[in-house]
């Protein structure tokens, strides 16, 4: 079984080759919280570097569980805030907010 990154970067593609506006902008959001989630901070430098590359650090490796548990806060979010804007009667944008989350579910109950 592919990763569920993997999966989520060939549907990526598909997505702007069909137009699909919502899926590109969900599945890249999801992604830059991967990539966001995989950097660490680089140490403290006492002084200035000499060469290039000396202040890179190895990115953090996220392995298919980490992945479900950025989704899933994702969708969590995404679920709370379509709550919040129904009770304010802004249904069109909790809408929005549940077509996203729906793409979100879909990876998180893939096995």
């Amino acid at each position: 079984m592919r990763p569920l990154r993997d999966e989520m970067q060939t549907d990526l593609t598909a997505a702007m080759k069909a137009g699909d506006r919502t899926r590109v902008s969900v599945l890249r959001s999801t992604l830059a919280a991967l990539a966001n989630a995989e950097a660490v901070v680089a140490p403290v430098q006492k002084s200035t570097p000499v060469a290039f590359g000396t202040t890179e650090v190895s990115r953090r490796e996220l392995d298919d569980g980490d992945v479900r548990a950025i989704l899933s806060r994702e969708l969590d979010e995404l679920q709370t805030t379509a709550i919040e804007l129904r009770s304010h009667d802004r249904d069109v944008e909790a809408a929005d907010l549940d077509a996203r989350a729906g793409i979100l579910a879909e990876y998180l109950h893939r096995a």
